[in-house]
């Protein structure tokens, strides 16, 4: 009978601790990555003297633990190399990715994307079906608009006539972001649509509209403080609605 007794208490011991080890692991579980390039990372933000709490990593702070795995210039293939450390070696319960910008543009040097649409297409979906399998929650976001022309604009730093044969560097771009649109919803996973939420916004898809809108800084490719905070106020609600 004492034997019984022991091995009872022994069991159920055992059974605790396990349940325990599985609560504490569930509970670390809380943090949202934000993977991506120098539009997560907020690399323009010093240069335009930007206060450092308007970044949308920071914002989102103030109702989560967030760890910003932003690298501007990145490119998937470059996330790629470091997504084990700054990803998934986070054990996060949450990975809002995006990119698409350097991945779209076509080089100067040899007139070829820095990533074909069949890598962009292969990385995404590996970084989401790596996700998955270990049950952490994705958010898929396309890459912003970018202003053509005009001073100091994407076309002061990149071939204009490059981009002519698929009707412009937007368009071009924009090709970029239909991959990561069928990808979010072959895989069934939330979208947001940052291209067409800047177009809302800007009230057309023309280099002045965007330009007035007060979207960008001067590059023509990174958000502005008030940039920031139309994509903040978008990823707050999705979160929120989707219970992540």
């Amino acid at each position: 009978m004492k034997k019984l007794v022991l091995t009872f208490f022994i069991v159920l011991l055992a059974s605790l601790n396990l349940s325990n080890g599985t609560e504490t692991k569930a509970a670390i579980r809380k943090v949202t990555v934000l993977f991506g390039d120098s539009n997560t990372a907020g690399s323009n933000w010093v240069a335009n003297h930007y206060y450092s709490s308007a970044k949308w990593a920071n914002r989102l702070l103030q109702t989560r633990p967030v760890f910003n795995a932003g690298v501007g210039g990145n490119s998937t293939g470059m996330a790629r190399q470091r997504f084990t450390r700054d990803v998934l070696n986070k054990n996060p319960k949450t990975v809002i990715i995006m990119f698409g910008t350097n991945d779209a543009q076509i080089m100067n040097s040899n007139s070829l994307p820095r990533t074909s649409k069949a890598n962009f297409n292969k990385n995404v979906r590996y970084f989401v079906d790596s996700l998955r399998a270990r049950k952490i929650n994705v958010i898929l976001m396309t890459a912003l608009p970018v202003i053509e022309g005009g001073k100091g604009h994407y076309y002061s730093r990149n071939r204009e006539a490059l981009y002519k044969p698929y009707g412009g560097a937007r368009e071009w771009h924009d090709s970029y972001n239909d991959i990561t649109r069928t990808i979010a919803r072959q895989k069934g996973v939330p979208l947001i649509d940052t291209y067409r939420i800047f177009l809302q916004y800007a009230g057309g898809n023309t280099d002045q509209a965007l330009t007035d809108s007060g979207l960008y800084d001067p590059s023509g490719i990174h958000m502005s403080m008030y940039g920031a905070d139309v994509l903040y106020q978008t990823v707050q609600k999705t979160l929120e609605l989707k219970r992540m």
